[in-house]
């Protein structure tokens, strides 16, 4: 699917937009296999109206336009999650682990059900505030945190969201010049004020932590033109990219895990042993020999992406190779993901959960561009490893401890509602759990 940012007329017929769509996912897939070269530089922009004028927060890495500034702000970040950072952080990471084990032993000893999604949302919200903003936070059993408010109201859809979100999609100039913000402005403003409060605290008292926020003040007192507001804005999008994202592939992970009791029972049995070679401790080094796991959570993306589509905007002319399409500058690409990965040529009963499709020798048999749950460079997500760390973490600490089954409360079969940013179900998933 294509859109142009001249005006809103329709410059290609129904018919020829199909076939250039379709054409462009066929290269993008058969990309490896017929060894043409996808020139993915020109497709560096993801075509989102920000305002960063009245918007500052909204000034980070996701949203940015323009590929020099977009690629020095990337040039900054990629540094901070590297192996040896990651490792830094993955204990930061842990210690927010048993907050997560009373709320889910509070509501296991009612016998009540469980809302797997708000659960882990509140896990991952605290774990991002921990390791992003330096905040110690138990939000997994404090209702009233102005994260999990703040985090809640960005993702929640109204009416006026929704004509919003519709209007500074179709008139991103007018919108612009009418001062219009993509973040409400109540939660702009704490966040704003978390990080100056936290980079003036540790500035005036030379207090440092390993943690995001750290980082990019290093950056900033080692040269770097960062300004208070663009850290804030980075720190923004990685605590609002992260926990949503994360606590959506653990919900349906778990999910189909309750549903397929055989892969739960074989990944709790990897979790036993391999934590039993490191001395029953969940480090760094025992999430990488999750190796089973590892297929769980990617089959989970598959089945279920975060992100239903992807969205870019050519930079340049681009003529898809051998065709005669050519996609012109400043025109979008909705690049459906969840298609691809429901495409039974790539993935046979496409509908099935199975982690067999990503051992290794499954893995080399599709082509590059055939799974695309974190998008692809140059715009991939810079904070995929990060997301798939906290998500093994929690599934580790959870399933070492609990079974999960699906409880009469959870709605099926699922459907998703189509004004969700991120992939939702309507009513929400419950699961049961028992204690091991």
């Amino acid at each position: 699917m294509f859109w142009s940012d001249h005006g809103t007329s329709l410059q290609r017929d129904e018919t020829q937009r199909l076939e250039t769509w379709w054409r462009l996912c066929l290269h993008v897939t058969n990309v490896r296999s017929c060894g043409s070269k996808l020139h993915l530089h020109c497709f560096t922009d993801r075509g989102f109206f920000h305002n960063e004028k009245d918007d500052p927060i909204s000034n980070h890495i996701f949203l940015m336009s323009g590929t020099n500034k977009w690629k020095r702000m990337r040039a900054n970040l990629t540094p901070i999650f590297s192996s040896s950072r990651m490792k830094h952080m993955f204990q930061t990471l842990v210690k927010c682990s048993p907050h997560l084990l009373s709320s889910l032993e509070a509501i296991r000893v009612k016998t009540q059900p469980v809302n797997i999604k708000e659960t882990m949302n509140s896990f991952t919200m605290e774990v991002i505030g921990s390791c992003v903003f330096g905040l110690d936070l138990d939000i997994c059993n404090d209702e009233n945190s102005p994260f999990r408010f703040f985090g809640k109201k960005m993702f929640a859809t109204t009416f006026y969201s929704i004509v919003k979100r519709i209007f500074y999609t179709i008139f991103p100039n007018l919108a612009k010049s009418l001062g219009v913000c993509t973040i409400p402005k109540d939660v702009s403003e704490f966040f704003m004020g978390v990080v100056k409060d936290t980079v003036k605290y540790r500035e005036l008292n030379n207090y440092s932590r390993p943690d995001f926020i750290q980082l990019l003040i290093d950056l900033k007192n080692n040269g770097e033109a960062l300004t208070v507001e663009e850290i804030a804005a980075q720190c923004f999008v990685f605590f609002l990219a992260g926990f949503d994202t994360s606590a959506t592939t653990q919900t349906f992970t778990l999910y189909e895990l309750a549903k397929n009791q055989d892969i739960q029972e074989r990944l709790r049995e990897e979790i036993c042993t391999v934590l039993s070679h490191h001395d029953d401790r969940l480090t760094y080094e025992a999430i990488k020999d999750l190796t089973y796991m590892d297929q769980v959570v990617a089959e989970s993306l598959r089945k279920y992406p975060p992100k239903a589509y992807l969205l870019r905007k050519c930079t340049t002319d681009y003529k898809i190779p051998d065709s005669d399409v050519t996609i012109e500058k400043d025109m979008g690409v909705v690049v459906p993901v969840m298609g691809i990965h429901y495409d039974p040529e790539y993935y046979p009963n496409p509908d099935e959960f199975d982690p067999e499709r990503f051992n290794q020798a499954n893995k080399r048999s599709r082509p590059q561009y055939s799974y695309l749950p974190f998008g692809e460079a140059p715009r991939n997500c810079i904070g995929l490893r990060f997301g798939l760390k906290l998500t093994k973490v929690a599934l580790t600490v959870l399933l070492k401890n609990y079974k999960v089954t699906v409880s009469e409360k959870t709605e099926e079969p699922l459907e998703f509602p189509p004004s969700s940013l991120i992939l939702d179900v309507k009513g929400d998933i419950w699961l049961n759990i028992h204690k091991i």
